[in-house]
């Protein structure tokens, strides 16, 4: 089938990037149900299990965007299940605080966009970054923190799925290569080998 091109990102955990969406209902990987009260497993409850608030599926020629750009962060949840004709995308906003009139303070957004997973968490990531009154301080500007802090030789490794690994167009032979450049890591420590191990 046409549909099976494509992919979907869920946002469950870190992010989910699914080929086939016919996995939860064709092996044990956690079907789909209905999220009610209480959840019975593992679901794209946000804020909770899923940690974003969008969904994207898409393929060579492009993708679909699916978000809520809510800076309050209310409850929600971001599901997928496959039916005869492809995917089914369920956003699901929950409403059981509002006791006679509820009036939605957020966008629903529903858009096309070029690219992979990495360019639909970008369009996210830019408007929360501009829009959300509940994301932490980044570091660099921090004046709290520590002179120590920023002198301290901190190396954080984090894979991803994906060609762009590091920013933008790194791939793995440049991060391969930086971590084989690293000429002032005294070898006695063991950091430049676990880095070639880890780029190799």
């Amino acid at each position: 089938r046409e549909w099976r091109r494509f992919c979907y990102f869920w946002p469950f955990g870190e992010g989910c990037l699914i080929e086939d969406v016919t996995c939860r209902e064709n092996g044990s990987w956690f079907p789909y149900q209905e999220l009610t009260y209480q959840s019975t497993g593992y679901s794209g409850l946000y804020p909770g299990s899923a940690t974003m608030q969008f969904m994207a599926y898409y393929n060579e020629d492009g993708g679909l965007y699916l978000a809520t750009h809510d800076k309050d962060a209310y409850l929600k949840s971001f599901e997928y299940y496959a039916d005869r004709e492809g995917i089914c995308l369920e956003l699901r906003v929950y409403t059981d605080g509002a006791k006679e009139t509820y009036i939605m303070n957020f966008e629903i957004v529903l858009g096309v966009f070029d690219g992979d997973w990495y360019d639909a968490a970008e369009i996210y990531r830019s408007r929360m970054e501009k829009n959300s009154h509940s994301l932490p301080e980044k570091l660099f500007e921090n004046k709290r923190i520590p002179q120590w802090y920023s002198d301290s030789p901190v190396v954080a490794l984090y894979p991803v799925r994906g060609k762009k690994i590091v920013a933008d167009q790194t791939n793995l032979e440049e991060l391969s290569e930086y971590a084989l450049s690293l000429k002032d890591v005294k070898p006695e420590s063991g950091r430049q080998e676990y880095l070639e191990s880890v780029v190799n």
